[in-house]
């Protein structure tokens, strides 16, 4: 599949869709919230990274903004900070190629659009001076206050950090919910504070029993949805939030348990990171096929892999059901698909463990509450996730919207992303049309695309600014 992205407005938001394959090379459109048809709208924005030459580097920071009917590049070394930014002309040949002015002489760049890199070379000897630089999020605006809090929610005491931006009177707030498993805040402190910084308030927390003698490997869905309601309560009590714009940021698994939220409090808005719009069931049945599909499974160690998920999730006498799921885990070890798929509580260890299995725990399908929900939605996925395979959660989630009559739902797919969001590390080449291409090394991150559509998400949701 190639990339695809289109745009299109409605009701103030805009609908951006991108489906990807898992091609290397010079691309010239992106999945992104800038692309407008007709125009170079992937360059537009910022960008930071270095010249190289010999083994050395300089520093250099640029952003690209329109200029007429074209664009400009506004260069500046943060190595040099008594020279003022140059402003130049962005020239491109329509393919993905530009070139623009420096001290050095004449840059000829592609852009590698699934990764939002620029890679090229400057001046008239391609073995000199080489120029690097990746797609950046726009300055921060914001000084941030950190608050430590924390929530009793029925038993459990839930202990967080509230980010809050200075300078914004009563700011939305997102409630950063984590995926599966047991999760202290480390990890979304990161996010919380990006947020903040960008005029939205975050409040980052602990699952139920990290911090107490009970286990919060047993929490459930629902659980979990009445700590996200309890947090939200406890926030619209706050004087210094907008009541009215209390929202969630959500991880994976705490998609779920964010629609079930929206189900039992007023949450203004859902942005859901690889979150899936499937029911459990469905979700690990295909996390599981498309397990079985990379590692090439024999058709019937695939039979096994896919039936170990329909008896773990499925009704039949506990010990009919444990005896079938120890046989079918030996068989998966041996084919290697139990490796590669199954978490710990993803296994019986006794027959009453049998009935306390995650996805039988969990049984819960977010259709109704999404065909309920009225605000806006944002999904993003990775284009090589595994766990919550992409095309099959957007084509549910805009046929449940369309259902809702909700046209405030934005998705994104991020090429080459895996359930992380981030793209692995990578040598890839690139086309200068020069007579040789041009080989170059992309590091592990999570590509800027991603925090960038949610800052513009909450930007045209209303979440940004002052509140009442």
């Amino acid at each position: 599949m190639n990339t695809i992205s289109f745009v299109r407005r409605s009701r103030g938001f805009r609908r951006l869709s991108c489906l990807t394959g898992r091609a290397v090379g010079v691309i010239g459109v992106i999945c992104g919230s800038r692309a407008a048809a007709g125009q170079p709208g992937p360059m537009a924005g910022w960008w930071a990274g270095a010249f190289v030459r010999a083994g050395s580097v300089e520093q250099v920071a640029a952003e690209v903004v329109p200029d007429g009917d074209s664009l400009a590049l506004v260069l500046s070394f943060p190595d040099r900070p008594l020279v003022p930014p140059a402003r130049l002309p962005l020239r491109t040949d329509g393919a993905g190629r530009f070139r623009f002015g420096t001290p050095y002489g004449a840059a000829r760049v592609a852009l590698d659009s699934a990764v939002q890199e620029l890679v090229g070379v400057v001046g008239p000897d391609s073995a000199g001076v080489r120029v690097h630089l990746r797609r950046m999020l726009p300055p921060a605006t914001h000084e941030v206050v950190r608050e430590a809090v924390r929530v009793a929610s029925g038993r459990v005491t839930l202990p967080g950090t509230l980010f809050r931006p200075v300078g914004v009177r009563r700011p939305a707030v997102a409630i950063l919910v984590q995926g599966r498993g047991c999760g202290p805040i480390t990890g979304f402190e990161a996010q919380g504070e990006m947020l903040a910084r960008h005029g939205v308030a975050a409040l980052a927390y602990d699952k139920r029993g990290v911090d107490s003698t009970r286990r919060c490997d047993t929490a459930t869905i629902a659980d979990l949805a009445e700590d996200v309601v309890t947090i939200a309560r406890f926030l619209a009590r706050r004087g210094d939030v907008d009541p009215a714009r209390i929202g969630t940021v959500s991880r994976s698994a705490g998609g779920w348990v964010s629609a079930l939220a929206s189900s039992r409090a007023p949450i203004a808005f859902l942005a859901m990171l690889v979150g899936p719009s499937t029911s459990v069931a469905r979700q690990q049945l295909g996390s599981m096929e498309v397990v079985a599909h990379r590692l090439r499974l024999a058709p019937n160690d695939s039979v096994d892999a896919v039936r170990y998920v329909e008896v773990s999730v499925g009704p039949s006498d506990r010990a009919r059901r444990y005896a079938e799921l120890t046989r079918l885990l030996a068989a998966g070890r041996r084919a290697g698909w139990a490796q590669e798929f199954l978490e710990p509580d993803d296994v019986a260890n006794g027959e009453a463990a049998a009935d306390s299995l995650w996805a039988r725990r969990n049984a819960y399908d977010p259709a109704s509450d999404l065909r309920r929900f009225r605000g806006p939605i944002l999904a993003i996925y990775g284009g090589a996730d595994e766990v919550v395979p992409a095309e099959e959660n957007v084509a549910l989630l805009r046929r449940l919207a369309a259902d809702a009559g909700n046209s405030r739902v934005r998705t994104l797919v991020v090429p080459e992303a895996g359930h992380g969001l981030d793209q692995p590390e990578a040598m890839r080449t690139i086309d200068l049309d020069t007579g040789a291409p041009l080989t170059y090394w992309k590091a592990r991150r999570t590509p800027p695309i991603v925090h960038e559509t949610l800052l513009d998400f909450l930007r045209e949701a209303g979440m940004m600014g002052d509140g009442r």
